[in-house]
């Protein structure tokens, strides 16, 4: 962009970057001015009470010119404040999947599991007790304090399969940029008093137009985004084998995941992400029992564990009478070799396995 391209917004986006990039300090240290400003804009934004005059799961589109990323806005309850909202700063094609399924488009993937498994910049409003570390320092440095359960402000970078930490200082440059383009969405709907017609499946967006050469608010049709998995050809004819000369036994089970919140000493990705404990389980519609649940590793992706789980249970418990899962990817990963072996494959929501997990969670 150069300067005769910009309108008012822009140019103070612009050099509201340029300024806080400047000021920035070594590598190990903070830029307390970037902070400092996220707080202001959330606070400005916090002020309009979003989560009142938009539809939950219904987002908010902006485009980042400045970073050339598109972020998908979200005003939800919190899932990791006790008390509080957040807004949800959805990005990326996984991101956006992510919000997909939250808006509750694909029923056959459980709300429960993206929560912990999304990538997404989250402000969450909270108790004083909610705060990570992290971010204590932060408001310390700053001389920020809040009052009140549900006000306490903080940040952090949520990504698939890890414990959600406080924003790195590149990321809180995105999010600034984010804050700065819904805080002109919101103001120019409220002031312009612009239509959005949700029910036919539009959202606000804050986008480039291309014929007016700037930065535009207005109406825009939502797009669902399409999650694409890895195509499965089952080829292990020996595992095959297994499978079918197992004994059948009339029991109906559930394949799923489950996030119970806290992670192992020291597993932490190339990103600084710490790992989040997760089991794969299998549930006994029959007895109402969990008969298998194993540990996955951060590296071991969704289908690789849907095949061992397979395995393993056929193995110890025999062949299913049928096969139930809700997870998408699951799905694409079983297809192939339920369909070799001859065991039937079915979508459900699962609210039995829902009920049971967090009466689990709850004595964690």
């Amino acid at each position: 962009m150069n300067g005769a391209e910009m309108t008012g917004p822009e140019k103070e986006l612009q050099d509201l970057y340029e300024k806080l990039i400047s000021g920035s300090g070594s590598s190990e240290e903070r830029n307390l001015k970037l902070w400092d400003t996220i707080y202001d804009l959330a606070a400005e934004i916090a002020a309009m009470e979003p989560w009142v005059g938009y539809q939950m799961y219904m987002p908010i589109m902006l485009e980042l010119r400045i970073h050339g990323e598109k972020i998908a806005v979200s005003f939800e309850k919190s899932p990791f404040a006790k008390t509080g909202k957040t807004i949800a700063l959805y990005h990326g094609e996984k991101g956006l999947c992510d919000l997909d399924v939250l808006s509750f488009r694909d029923p056959v993937v459980p709300r429960e599991f993206v929560v912990y498994d999304r990538d997404a910049y989250l402000l969450c409003w909270g108790s004083r007790q909610d705060v990570p570390e992290e971010n204590r320092q932060i408001l310390k440095a700053l001389g920020r304090s809040f009052r009140g359960d549900g006000n306490w402000l903080y940040f952090a970078s949520a990504a698939s399969r890890t414990v959600p930490r406080t924003l790195r200082d590149d990321e809180a440059e995105i999010v600034m940029e984010a804050l700065v383009e819904l805080r002109t969405a919101i103001r120019d709907h409220l002031q312009k008093k612009i239509a959005v017609n949700y029910d036919d499946g539009y959202c606000l967006s804050r986008y480039f137009d291309e014929k007016l050469h700037r930065m535009v608010t207005g109406p825009v049709p939502y797009v669902e985004p399409q999650m694409s998995f890895r195509s499965y050809n089952f080829n292990d004819e020996v595992m095959a084998r297994r499978i079918k000369r197992a004994k059948q036994n009339d029991r109906v089970v559930d394949f799923d995941f489950f996030y119970n919140g806290w992670s192992p000493t020291g597993h932490m990705d190339e990103n600084g992400n710490i790992g989040n404990w997760q089991f794969a389980i299998a549930y006994d519609e029959v007895s109402g029992n969990i008969n298998l649940m194993m540990p996955v590793e951060m590296d071991v992706s969704t289908g690789e564990m849907a095949f061992l789980m397979l395995h393993d249970y056929v193995m110890e418990y025999g062949r299913m009478k049928e096969l139930i899962v809700r997870n998408a990817e699951v799905y694409a990963a079983l297809e192939a070799v339920c369909s070799k072996v001859g065991i039937p494959l079915g979508l459900d929501t699962m609210p039995q396995v829902d009920r049971l997990l967090n009466e689990i969670r709850s004595g964690i």
